[in-house]
């Protein structure tokens, strides 16, 4: 399969990201990372307004302390990248 811009068209059961341009994959990237922090803003304000802003706080410490150390260890063995300065486990 010829490298794709974007994937306009029809459906292509052959797909696979590595299909993509390195363009197409950074904006693809962009978007997931304005998602991801998007959410995290919303699940904060639904928390807020139920239950008040202080337990939102500490919810979210809880939720980010846990998943932080998952999703560090994942981009950090994902890029091969060595000589951190935070602990991973």
């Amino acid at each position: 399969m010829a490298e794709m811009r974007d994937y306009s068209g029809a459906f292509r059961a052959d797909f696979k990201p590595q299909n993509l341009t390195q363009d197409a994959i950074i904006r693809m990237w962009m978007a997931a990372s304005v998602m991801y922090l998007a959410m995290d803003k919303i699940w904060f304000g639904q928390v807020a307004e139920r239950f008040g802003e202080n337990i939102a706080f500490e919810m979210s410490l809880q939720v980010w302390s846990k998943a932080s150390v998952a999703e560090r260890k994942r981009s950090v063995e994902a890029l091969n990248i060595r000589g951190m300065m935070w602990p991973l486990a």
